[in-house]
């Protein structure tokens, strides 16, 4: 979508990064009528404060994003 944008206005792509950013999070503050929306999901509030094998959920959260990254970078080629 930022190619098109901006190809045809000539802005700069920051630019349009920035105006799309802003409209998204107007878009989302009129749908939500201005109040937060509050997530009360159980298993939002497990992925929060639960464990996993005695370890924090946000570090084995971020430990699995890591070991995914460093084998996909590493023994996948991207074109």
């Amino acid at each position: 979508m930022l190619d098109t944008s901006t190809a045809k206005t000539k802005f700069l792509a920051f630019i349009v990064t920035l105006g799309i950013f802003t409209y998204i999070r107007r878009l989302a503050y009129a749908l939500s009528t201005g109040y937060p929306i509050a997530l009360s999901d159980p298993l939002f509030k497990s992925s929060r404060y639960g464990t996993v094998f005695a370890t924090l959920m946000p570090i084995f959260i971020v430990a699995s994003v890591y070991v995914n990254a460093f084998f996909s970078f590493g023994y996948t080629m991207f074109d």
